[in-house]
């Protein structure tokens, strides 16, 4: 056996384990001993090896471990395996037990090299820990002139230094390296190379195969690497025995042959058992070397409670001999267990091995002897023959279960069923996956198990163990087995017959249905074939899709009620088509629903009218007569779906419609064999001409024979358009009507439409005929406005008129309560949305204004209806002048049923005065001689306007910033400054209406800029005239205060007697100043000029006479003069000089600037 030694304690007791003993001075001696399977190096157990370079679970080419094969050289062992290394794949490393960082360090290694390559390549080395990328003492390999040359660097510095001497691939080498630490500088380290063909001698050579020591030197070395490198350079082989140390001895010495027992395992713990009863057996191996006294036996010897057999199952005893016959004791298997006779603990001791001249190795055992067990029992222990389908529960079966010695009570035994089945505690409910079974003391009475494969079995013959498990027993089990079938697919029709289906050749008949349903299908996602039998077809929607078979599609086992249209097709024969709709698909038994009808031969096409003649029509020339009606039907008509044509004889036209949509011909639509009733209007055309037309109105289509209606009426010649006026005028004074337009006499007029249907809302429920009440007025000369109205019994059209529309009325004259009007019996629409006439003005409502658009001026309103109004209308009451009139408000006025601030806009009360109202003048009196009861017709708020009110208002022009005096002295006063004062709309009547202007303390006000006073004021009639361009306002500080500092306030303007007050403030400030004294009061008032000055002439005003001394900067006299007459040099330079006034008493300078 081979050993793996460190000095660290965790591998040494692993290596103990192997037999190895430690050499003085090494830190690593590798001898690949790592069991009978070959694998990779860094991923087998025990291994000390790790990779660094495509390390992992994905290796590349991994340096391999070989089991059972080793190289030899010399003396040295040859025992446990060897690794194997190429190109281009796994680097490993293992960490050494200490660092070196000082003195010497050797490591040796038996190789083979199998190939290389003449650019040479290192393949072992040393590095730090962890290994990084520092790399020393790399061995190389190379070929030249096909001999096998070894290399040495010591850092990646430079080439490597090979030595001169040849040698041969596939022949073992042992390779030894030496690393010289010297502490001259940090490149001196010196790295060297042994190559030896036999066992090295036991002292250092003083001739070394190749040395290098180019590059940085290392602080510290800890790990030994293996190296796979390309496959243009690198070498591939075979390696063995790595040895590492810090003298020469570690590395190349042969180890001494010491009798050694080496044990598999070093402990055995966990055993088991019960009283009376031995254990479970385990095991470990014994084996050894440089035994000595073969032959000879190895004497196992097992402690107290246990016993020992070289065969598993039995010989077990107190001891064995386990015989060897040479100094090697090959690996042989001991069986340990606790014996029957041990006694309820935990014994513990140590198994012997001791002979062959080596030190005794123990296995430590412990384990533990329980009291009797626990016991659960079950019968029966098998359950079978359970049969269902998928989706359903089986019928259930039972076992009991017992125990016997339990343990942890109160607890419970757990009773697991296997997949596919479900237990219960209770016959037919209760059912679960698993159940606990109870068990207050040591024994629990028979209880019954009941068991049933669950209904979410999957088909298939579900088997496995009901598991008893708890209270310390074994668990017990019960054997299920059984068989889940799949369902029966099926198809369900219902009904199952379809009769009765009728029809006529070439047309399909009414559809029947029946619904189809399925459950446990198969092959889904798929379809349901539903095929109809010949002369019939099927349908998935009603009315559509119909052909000779469709899918029914399912996408799960089950197929919900489907309908399945049915009916006769248009293709089948006359007779009595009969057969199956087949449905078929799913893997079920397919369903036929039988199906059976008439098909009957096409019956002759008939139209029929009702009645068959019209007669009476009666209108006058360009005017279409009122309508009359027949009915039009028809059965068995072809063609389908088309026409029927409907074609009026000349001078008639028909309609679809009553009152619309006439025309020479109309065309009734048919989509079956069957026209239902349809009512067909006639009338004389507007178009036709003065006589009596008459013929036959047509109703051809369908293959049937031509229905003829017989129209025959009267056209009168139409009346000549008067004008209204012409109607008017023919009204005496008395109100009484005149030739040649007496009532009951028959008019037409033509003009438009002014006003609302002032009887809208007397519904009549006949269509078109509608009452109706407005007003026309035409361009003629006079009274041209008249009242228009219908009684609602006969047809007249539009009904939809509104004012802007241009109208033809036929009608006869007529009066109602002193109002002329014409009751219509036609109207024609001529054209829509005309503009509207100009009001009349007018100052009364009388005769003459009557229907006429008037303009009311002055109209003060006293009276309004109260909310909310109601019927056809409602009245209010006005006055203009002296007349009181009527303000009649129709229902479909704008002015319904809204109030006084509705209509005269927000806080107006009555009366309302100086109104503007444009309406259509009328009357309403029942008493001849009909001169009294006028009205006035308003429509539109739009036409009821009042004037703006009169807002009087004073502004003024100043700067929004107020007026600023700047610094003023105590008793004087600024220069003014003015803005301007403007008014608008101020009342002219009352008392107290000037517009007041007032100032603040310390502030003077004026009109004129020279007389100021605290308060001025301006009249009415001065503002207002003065207009925008605003009255002159002037203002000037003049502080008169105790306090000096800054002053200031508004300039108010106001109007006293106007509520809530007008006012228009001015903001002013001034700072007052300390009072000047006499001479600088004398000095503000006197002014040169000009200054600056050409040097010639200056002029002075003051208050008084001064005498004048004029200085320059220096302080030297240069002019001499009175104020009254000053005298300067012409030669006085440029500059600034000073002016020193006298009066004798007081005295003052000014400044002045000569620049010529």
């Amino acid at each position: 056996m081979k050993q793996k030694n460190y000095t660290s304690l965790i591998l040494l007791l692993c290596l103990w384990v192997l037999g190895v003993g430690n050499v003085k001075g090494q830190i690593l001696t590798e001898q690949f001993n790592y069991g009978a399977v070959s694998d990779s190096l860094s991923f087998i157990s025990g291994t000390v090896w790790n990779g660094h370079s495509l390390g992992g679970a994905s290796l590349t080419n991994p340096i391999q471990y070989v089991a059972g094969s080793n190289l030899s050289l010399g003396s040295y062992p040859t025992l446990g395996g060897k690794v194997t290394f190429t190109t281009s794949g796994q680097d490993i490393n293992s960490t050494l037990s200490s660092a070196v960082t000082s003195g010497t360090l050797y490591y040796s290694f038996l190789v083979n090299i199998t190939s290389a390559q003449t650019a040479g390549d290192y393949f072992i080395h040393t590095g730090p820990s962890p290994i990084g990328s520092g790399f020393n003492n790399r061995v190389f390999a190379r070929l030249s002139g096909g001999n096998l040359q070894f290399g040495i660097q010591k850092t990646s510095t430079g080439p490597a230094t090979y030595g001169t001497n040849n040698y041969s691939t596939g022949t073992t080498y042992l390779i030894v390296v030496k690393y010289q630490f010297n502490t001259g500088s940090t490149t001196d380290d010196v790295s060297s190379l042994y190559v030896f063909t036999t066992t090295a001698p036991l002292t250092e050579p003083g001739a070394t195969e190749a040395t290098n020591s180019a590059g940085t030197d290392p602080t510290s070395l800890q790990t030994i690497a293996i190296r796979q490198g390309t496959a243009a350079n690198a070498p591939a082989g075979e390696i063995d025995y790595i040895r590492v140390g810090t003298t020469w001895a570690d590395v190349t010495s042969v180890p001494s042959a010491t009798p050694t027992i080496t044990l598999g395992s070093t402990s055995l713990t966990g055993f088991t058992t019960t009283v009376g009863t031995p254990s479970t057996a385990q095991q470990y191996g014994v084996s050894g070397s440089n035994l000595t006294g073969f032959p000879s036996d190895i004497v196992v010897t097992a402690p107290t409670g246990y016993e020992v057999s070289l065969t598993s199952g039995s010989g077990f005893s107190g001891s064995v001999n386990v015989a060897y016959t040479s100094a090697t004791l090959s690996n042989t298997t001991i069986f340990v267990r606790i014996a029957a006779s041990a006694s309820v603990g935990s014994p513990s001791g140590n198994i012997t091995n001791a002979g062959g001249g080596a030190t005794t190795q123990n296995v430590a055992v412990s384990g533990t002897v329980n009291a009797p067990p626990a016991t659960l029992t079950v019968n029966p222990t098998s359950l079978s023959g359970f049969t269902t389908v998928t989706g359903t529960a089986s019928t259930e079966q039972s076992y009991t279960l017992s125990g016997t010695d339990l343990t942890g009570f109160p607890a419970n035994i757990t009773v697991t069923a296997p997949t596919g089945y479900e237990v219960s505690l209770t016959s037919g409910s209760g059912f679960a996956g698993s159940v606990n079974v109870a068990y207050a003391s040591a024994t629990l009475s028979n209880t019954t198990i009941f068991v049933r494969i669950a209904a979410s079995a999957s088909v298939g013959s579900p088997s496995g163990n009901i598991t008893n498990a708890g209270g310390g027993a074994t668990t017990q089990n019960v054997a299920v087995s059984g068989n889940v079938n799949p369902l029966t697919p099926t198809l369900n029709v219902n009904p199952t017959s379809l009769s009765g289906f009728t029809t006529i050749t070439g047309t399909a008949s009414a559809e029947q249905s029946y619904t189809l349903s399925g459950t446990n299908l198969t092959g889904f996602p798929d379809n349901i074939l539903v095929t109809a039998p010949t002369g019939y077809e099927v349908s998935l929607t009603s009315g559509s899709g119909f052909g000779g078979s469709v899918n029914v599609a399912y996408t799960s086992a089950t197929l919900s009620n489907t309908t399945i249209f049915v009916r006769i097709a248009a293709s089948a024969s006359v007779g009595s088509p009969s057969g199956n709709v087949t449905n078929a698909g799913g893997g079920a038994t397919t369903q036929n629903v039988a199906v059976s009808g008439t098909v009957n031969p096409v019956p002759t096409p008939t139209l029929t009218v009702n009645p068959t003649s019209l007669s009476g029509f009666t209108t006058t020339a360009g005017t279409a007569s009122a309508n009359q009606s027949y009915t039009l039907s028809g059965v068995n008509l072809t063609g389908f779906p088309s026409n029927i044509v409907v074609t009026a004889p000349t001078g008639y036209e028909v309609s679809l419609t009553s009152g619309s949509g006439f025309g020479g011909s109309v065309n009734v639509a048919y989509t079956s064999a069957t026209l239902s009733n349809t009512t067909i209007f006639v009338r004389i055309a507007a178009s036709a001409s003065v006589g009596s037309p008459s013929g036959n109105v047509t109703n051809a289509g369908g293959g049937a024979t031509t229905q003829n209606v017989a129209v025959s009426g009267t056209v009168n010649a139409a009346p000549t358009v008067v004008p209204i006026a012409n109607i008017r005028n023919a009204i005496d004074g008395s109100g009484a009507q005149v030739a040649p337009y007496a009532a009951g006499t028959a008019v037409m007029i033509q003009g438009q439409i002014y006003g609302v249907n002032r009887n809208i809302d007397a519904t009549v429920a006949n269509g078109t005929k509608q009452k109706f009440e407005f007003t026309v007025i035409d361009n003629s000369t006079g009274r041209n406005g008249i009242v228009i109205r219908s009684t609602g019994t006969v047809d007249i059209a539009p009904v939809d008129m509104l004012e802007g529309d241009n109208i033809t009325v036929s009608g006869t004259v007529s009066q109602f309560n002193g109002l002329t009007q014409i009751t219509a019996t036609s109207v024609t629409r001529n054209s829509t949305g005309n503009t509207r006439k100009t009001p009349v003005s007018a100052t009364v409502i009388a005769e003459n204004e009557e229907s006429q658009l008037i303009r009311l001026t002055g109209v003060t309103v006293t009276a309004w209806p109260t909310l909310p109004h109601t019927g056809s209308g409602v009245n209010a009451t006005i006055t203009v002048g002296a007349n009181t009139y009527t303000l009649r408000i129709t229902s479909a006025s704008e002015l319904f049923n809204k109030s006084v601030t509705d209509v005269f806009g927000t806080g107006a009360t009555l009366p309302v005065n100086n109104v503007t109202m444009v309406g259509l003048g009328g009357q309403f009196d029942n008493a001849s001689p009909f001169d009294s009861g006028y009205q006035l017709f308003v429509t539109k708020l739009s036409d009821v306007t009042i004037p703006p009110p009169i807002i009087p208002a004073i502004s003024t022009n100043a700067p929004s910033t107020g007026l600023d005096f700047g610094n003023v002295a105590k008793n004087t006063v600024s220069t003014s400054q003015t803005y301007k004062l403007i008014g608008k709309d101020l009342p002219t009547t009352g008392s107290n209406l000037n517009v007041v202007v007032n100032v603040p303390n310390n502030f003077q006000v004026s009109k004129n800029n020279t007389d100021f006073f605290s308060t001025i004021s301006f009249t009415n009639a001065e503002v207002n005239n003065a207009g925008t361009t605003g009255l002159d306002v002037y203002v000037r500080f003049a502080p008169v205060s105790d306090i000096d500092g800054a002053k200031g306030g508004d300039v108010t303007h106001s109007v006293p007697s106007i509520v809530p007050t007008l006012n228009a403030n001015v903001a002013v400030k001034g700072v007052q100043t300390a009072p000047l004294s006499i001479a600088d009061e004398l000095a503000s008032q006197v002014n040169i000029y000009p200054n600056p000055t050409n040097g010639m002439t200056i002029k002075i005003d003051a208050p008084q006479d001064f005498v004048v001394e004029m200085l320059d900067i220096t302080g030297r006299k240069v002019a001499n003069f009175n104020s009254s007459e000053p005298k300067l040099s012409d030669n006085l330079p440029n500059g600034l000089y000073f002016l020193q006034f006298s009066n004798g008493t007081t005295k003052f300078v000014k400044r002045l600037v000569i620049q010529k």
